[in-house]
C-alpha cells in the first residue's frame, strides 16, 4: 500500500505469499502498523486500500479482508 501512496508501480506478486494448498496471503507485518501514521496525511486515504486491491483483482475469483476492530 506505500507503493499506491507513493504512485509507484507494483509488481504483480509484491507481498503476496503463495500457500502450497492454492490459497494466497498477505500477511501484516510491523511495516502496516507505520502506514497507518503515513496514511494521516494522505489525500484520499480511504481509497488506498482498493487501489491496491483493484491492481490484484484480475488475478482472483474471491478477496477476503480480515480485520481487527477494536
Amino acid at each position: 500500500m506505500e507503493k499506491v501512496i507513493n504512485d509507484e508501480s507494483i509488481d504483480d506478486n509484491e507481498g503476496i505469499m503463495h500457500h502450497e494448498e492454492g490459497v494466497d496471503f498477505i500477511p501484516a507485518n510491523i511495516e502496516l502498523a507505520g502506514l497507518e501514521t503515513a496514511l494521516v496525511g494522505v489525500m484520499s486515504r480511504e481509497f488506498v486500500l482498493k487501489s491496491y486491491l483493484d491492481h490484484m483483482k484480475d488475478k482472483y475469483d474471491y478477496m477476503l479482508i480480515d480485520c481487527l476492530c477494536g
